[in-house]
């Protein structure tokens, strides 16, 4: 801003505005910077970061990790006694600890235990999930429903599964279930 041609502004009061400008900038005080604090609170929040980075790959991996195990397949071993477990007394049933010290050979259930049934077969009464992939949505509820499962739908936008068209199950063909178990089926919304 000139002012040495501006007959309407007073020549000294410019003069005196820039004297007092100049003045006030050749004494500000320049900024302080204390480079170690700095250096502190950097490294501390990389720290920080550096934890919670890896405290979440932790949760994600072991989140992972359950989410991969599968239930245990067959039926489970029933838990037997440390103890023999002796008939009450007075019941006419002889004990099988009394007499020589060793046990009986045959192995009997204690008094108030069921005798053990026959065990079943790993895959019996076990149903195995039919391919239903790019199927229609009913043709695939269909065929899930006449297995003796129940069906969970899901719709999701895919751009390369026409609208309508089961994408994927889960669990995936293939996979052997108990009866009424619940299948969920992901179909294809189409397009956005």
């Amino acid at each position: 801003m000139t002012t040495d041609h501006d007959p309407t502004l007073d020549p000294h009061l410019g003069r005196a505005l820039r004297q007092a400008m100049n003045s006030y900038a050749d004494s500000a005080p320049a900024p302080a910077f204390d480079a170690p604090a700095i250096l502190r609170r950097t490294r501390r929040r990389r720290g920080l970061l550096a934890t919670a980075a890896s405290a979440a790959a932790v949760a994600v991996v072991a989140t992972g990790a359950f989410l991969l195990q599968s239930p245990p397949s067959g039926p489970r071993t029933p838990l037997t006694p440390a103890a023999p477990v002796s008939p009450p007394v007075g019941s006419g049933t002889p004990s099988p600890s009394l007499g020589s010290g060793t046990p009986s050979p045959v192995s009997s259930p204690g008094y108030g235990e069921p005798s053990p049934g026959p065990t079943p077969s790993p895959d019996a009464a076990r149903i195995t999930v039919p391919d239903v992939v790019g199927r229609s949505q009913a043709s695939a509820e269909q065929a899930l429903a006449a297995a003796g499962l129940r069906v969970e739908t899901h719709l999701f936008t895919d751009w390369k599964v026409p609208a309508g068209s089961v994408i994927n199950t889960q669990p995936a063909a293939g996979a052997l279930l108990p009866p009424d178990a619940t299948v969920t089926v992901f179909v294809s919304k189409g397009r956005p």
